[in-house]
């Protein structure tokens, strides 16, 4: 059960760690631009995305693993925990903060003026609603590919676990 808690730990701790970043001032083409891109409508996207992706991981390691009822109710009642203090933490109003700090950093005006144009543009609009429908159709995939390599994981885990355990203790 411990390697369930570091799992999701571990998957969630960047993302968890970028929302407490401070924020920069803000450069008005990159607040133009993230709004040309319903960028709010992009960040819920992508936590519902992570929650059931999570919750599905969850649920098939659970399974594989073997793991009683029992302790598969308690690590998805730590999951909804932790998504639910993700999601109190990481407010829209963070989220939108970071995005604007990365894509100043990223593009230059230049570049952000070009992409505002391409949003507020008809195939930029159709980008931006059939961009669920990519990622709903993405995510089963990804799933599958890293379902496919958790025995993997699994197997380095174990290797480096008993490679500390035969390392002589240090000398004082």
């Amino acid at each position: 059960m411990k390697k369930y808690l570091v799992l999701i730990l571990c998957a969630l701790l960047p993302a968890f760690a970028l929302a407490q970043s401070p924020a920069p001032q803000a450069r008005p083409d990159v607040e133009e631009l993230l709004t040309a891109m319903k960028i709010e409508k992009k960040i819920n996207l992508i936590m519902d995305q992570m929650h059931a992706s999570m919750k599905a991981m969850m649920g098939n390691m659970a399974k594989q693993n073997g793991l009683s009822d029992k302790d598969a109710a308690k690590v998805a009642a730590m999951q909804d925990k932790v998504m639910a203090l993700m999601q109190a933490e990481m407010t829209m109003e963070k989220m939108r903060s970071i995005f604007s700090e990365i894509y100043a950093e990223t593009f230059t005006p230049e570049e952000t003026k070009g992409l505002t144009e391409f949003y507020k543009s008809p195939a930029g609009q159709a980008f931006i609603e059939k961009e669920p429908q990519l990622i709903q159709k993405m995510m089963p995939k990804m799933q599958e590919m890293m379902m496919g390599l958790m025995p993997k994981i699994q197997e380095i885990a174990k290797e480096q676990m008993s490679e500390k355990s035969e390392a002589p203790a240090p000398k004082p």
